[in-house]
């Protein structure tokens, strides 16, 4: 199975806002660095051209457990990882990608610099309901996707290289 248009384009859209909310925070992205709407080549096709991609139907009559479900999920959305750090020329020393049974992914993002935690705590606040119709429009139907379908929940959180935490939300699907 092959990463999805879509879920290659929620990560990358989800770190540009983020990056884009938290500019103010912390040194400038790298001069080569994409704008804040471009998206990397590698996944600028459209989602129709997909063909690996298995239909749910297929993938919810598997039989597999939620762990295994999510762990396939969260191996397909670790792929990514190494473009997404690219992308953003150094704003991010890594990107963590973890889960927890039944149904949460959790992205662990680390800047390469110190941004001040009261500034980018503000900024990413600002940035919870675009987050939140990102999740809603793509990330849980790509979740759905692979069958991680139990108590679905994206976390994203933000540390300062030092390991402090400066930002942290858990976003589950809207009613």
């Amino acid at each position: 199975m092959t990463m999805t248009f879509g879920r290659a384009a929620a990560a990358l859209l989800a770190t540009t806002a983020l990056t884009f909310a938290l500019s103010a925070c912390g040194p400038e992205p790298e001069e080569d660095a994409p704008a804040v709407d471009t998206v990397p080549e590698e996944t600028a096709e459209p989602a129709a051209e997909e063909t690996t991609e298995p239909a749910v139907e297929d993938v919810a009559d598997t039989g597999t457990s939620a762990a295994e479900s999510l762990g396939t999920y969260i191996s397909l959305v670790e792929d990514t990882v190494p473009s997404i750090l690219e992308s953003f020329g150094g704003v991010y020393d890594s990107l963590e990608v973890t889960g927890e049974a039944p149904g949460t992914v959790i992205y662990t993002y680390t800047f390469a610099d110190e941004v001040d935690p009261a500034l980018g705590a503000e900024g990413l606040d600002a940035m919870v309901s675009t987050l939140q119709e990102l999740c809603d429009s793509v990330v849980f139907d790509e979740m759905a996707l692979y069958d991680v379908t139990e108590d679905p929940t994206v976390v994203y959180t933000y540390l300062n290289p030092d390991g402090s935490e400066i930002w942290s939300h858990a976003f589950v699907p809207s009613a």
